[in-house]
């Protein structure tokens, strides 16, 4: 049978008092600033088309967003973090930061078809490099290590086997601080 909703459903496809009534009705749940039915399971797709309507295409999701993204983090922190075309004229919407970063083909996924996002190790890495931490940051790099020590390990030798870098010191010293933090979170008998 087919589905009569698309997967997110935002403002402009419904009146937001009938997406606002349906949430109350437990029909809907909110999806960052879209809603989804209730029997559409969170997962990673379902946050990258959440987040369509506030990206161009082209556009990179980065960061601690791609972390939301990747079920890493329980909500999106605000503004989203993009990596943009950086010759396009066009005005940028609000409530997105855009980044000039050289991003590797092969550390960027698809997810539903047309939403671009970093994967695990380079969110990892940018979260790493970022300039402030913010709560949740060691907690959001601990699930996208997949709560894997050699995993963490990778990321930590990856970085420092770049040349000279600006926070690289600073990035290596907080993966540092996330590997202690890890390996505390295991159980006695698996060290």
């Amino acid at each position: 049978m087919p589905r009569l909703l698309p997967t997110v459903i935002h403002a402009p496809t419904l009146p937001l008092a009938v997406l606002s009534a349906a949430k109350l009705d437990g029909q809907l749940w909110e999806v960052f600033d879209g809603y989804s039915p209730v029997d559409e399971p969170d997962r990673p797709e379902l946050r990258a088309l959440a987040l369509l309507a506030s990206v161009d295409d082209g556009d990179i999701i980065v960061g601690r967003s791609a972390a939301w993204v990747l079920g890493a983090m329980p909500r999106p922190v605000l503004p989203i973090d993009v990596c943009g075309n950086a010759r396009r004229k066009a005005p940028r919407r609000g409530g997105i930061h855009f980044r000039e970063l050289l991003i590797d083909e092969r550390d960027v996924l698809t997810l539903a078809g047309r939403v671009r996002v970093t994967g695990r190790e380079r969110t990892i890495r940018d979260i790493a490099f970022a300039a402030e931490r913010m709560h949740g940051d060691t907690s959001a790099v601990i699930e996208l290590c997949g709560r894997d020590p050699a995993r963490l390990t990778a990321c930590v030798n990856e970085i420092a086997a770049r040349g000279r870098a600006p926070g690289k010191v600073r990035a290596l010293d907080y993966l540092a601080h996330v590997a202690a933090e890890l390996s505390a979170a295991q159980p006695p008998l698996t060290r």
